[in-house]
């Protein structure tokens, strides 16, 4: 039993370690755009896990802009592999 509890930990702090190095490259994409907007959208949404009503709320937009406005940050952003 103790064997498995340790098995399970160590598949934990791997899927731990993927999600923090995926968070880091979402982060340094999001840094490259050059639009502080596009950027702002981005973050809430995918770092801050805001809807857009929320973020809209908070960069006093209405729901239809934030909309535009991740679309172009989509459109701009650069993936890692």
């Amino acid at each position: 039993m103790i064997k498995k509890v340790m098995s399970l930990e160590a598949e934990i702090e791997k899927s731990i370690d993927l999600i923090v190095d995926m968070r880091k490259n979402i982060v340094e994409a999001i840094e490259m755009i050059e639009d502080f907007n596009c950027q702002q959208v981005l973050y809430m949404k995918y770092i801050k896990g805001l809807t857009f009503s929320q973020i809209g709320d908070e960069l006093l937009y209405c729901e239809r802009q934030v909309s535009r406005l991740h679309k172009a940050a989509i459109e701009k952003i650069e993936f890692f592999d």
